[in-house]
């Protein structure tokens, strides 16, 4: 580490069995004003840790979970606000700031199915449903794949069918 821990932190760090960190704070890091000792904070600490059944390992995570919860709240304050704006856009905005809301949707979606390991969905940009095989269409619009051989457009109801099979939906 650049910067070396203060000796008497690193003490209260052995004291109770927390492991010293071992890399620098983040760059983002900010110093404050902030007097810990003063706040009267490390006193209600130590006396609710002193005086209750957790054990060092618990009243850590207890500790974590209170200090995070800034985080959260920020995070849950930032998704407001963009849902928000998007309610806003609904109801304002241009038929082309929709559509391209719209895409937008499609691309996120698409971009998520993927990081999860999903299946894909249509490139198609208002279809959800799941890609059909070594395509980047669903069975809905498998015609519009220019690669695809398997499949024919059906003279009655104009859907999509296995050439081997014939028209399920017709009965062609």
């Amino acid at each position: 580490m650049e910067n070396q821990m203060n000796p008497k932190l690193a003490q209260i760090f052995n004291e109770r069995g927390m492991p010293l960190p071992t890399e620098d704070p983040p760059k983002n890091a900010i110093e404050t004003d902030f007097n810990i000792k003063e706040s009267g904070i490390i006193k209600k600490c130590e006396s609710l840790e002193e005086n209750s059944d957790l054990s060092n390992g618990d009243f850590a995570r207890l500790r974590h979970h209170y200090l995070n919860q800034d985080i959260v709240n920020d995070k849950t304050k930032d998704i407001q606000k963009q849902l928000n704006e998007i309610e806003n856009l609904l109801e304002n905005g241009t038929e082309s700031d929709i559509e391209q809301l719209y895409k937008q949707r499609h691309e996120w979606r698409k971009t998520i199915k993927e990081n999860r390991g999903e299946a894909k969905i249509c490139c198609v940009e208002d279809c959800i449903n799941t890609v059909v095989p070594s395509s980047l269409y669903c069975a809905n619009h498998i015609l519009r794949d220019p690669n695809q051989k398997a499949y024919q457009k059906c003279e009655k109801c104009n859907r999509p069918y296995i050439a081997a099979i014939g028209c399920l939906s017709c009965k062609e």
